[in-house]
C-alpha cells in the first residue's frame, strides 16, 4: 500500500501515534477514535474534542488494506504500528521490518 506523499501527513501520523500511545499508557483509554460511525452510533472520532486529529483518512486506508489481507485478526495496536511505520517510510527514515 502506498500513501500519497505529503510533508505534513507522515509527521502528523507519527505525532498522533505518539499521542495515542501516551493516552493509552497514562489514562488506560482505548483507541475508539479509530472506529467509524454506523447507522445507529456516532463515533468518538466525530466528537468536537477530536477534530484536531489528523491522518485518519490514511489510517482508514491502511485499515482497509489490513482487513482485506488479514480479516478479523488485526487489532488497533497493529493498525497504529503499521501507520507509524508507513509514515516513517514516506519521510525516508529507516523502518522496522514487520511480519504479518
Amino acid at each position: 500500500m502506498m500513501l500519497r506523499p505529503s510533508s505534513a501527513r507522515p509527521i502528523s501520523l507519527q505525532e498522533d501515534y505518539q499521542h495515542w500511545s501516551q493516552v493509552l499508557e497514562n489514562m488506560g483509554c482505548d483507541v475508539s477514535v479509530l472506529l467509524n460511525s454506523t447507522d445507529t452510533t456516532s463515533a468518538e472520532r466525530e466528537a468536537h474534542v477530536n477534530f484536531s486529529l489528523r491522518g485518519l483518512k490514511e489510517v482508514d486506508e491502511i485499515k482497509a488494506a489490513l482487513d482485506y489481507a488479514c480479516l478479523g485478526v488485526v487489532s488497533c495496536a497493529d493498525l497504529l504500528i503499521l501507520a507509524a511505520r508507513e509514515a516513517t517510510f514516506i519521510v525516508g527514515l529507516d523502518i522496522l521490518r514487520l511480519r504479518f
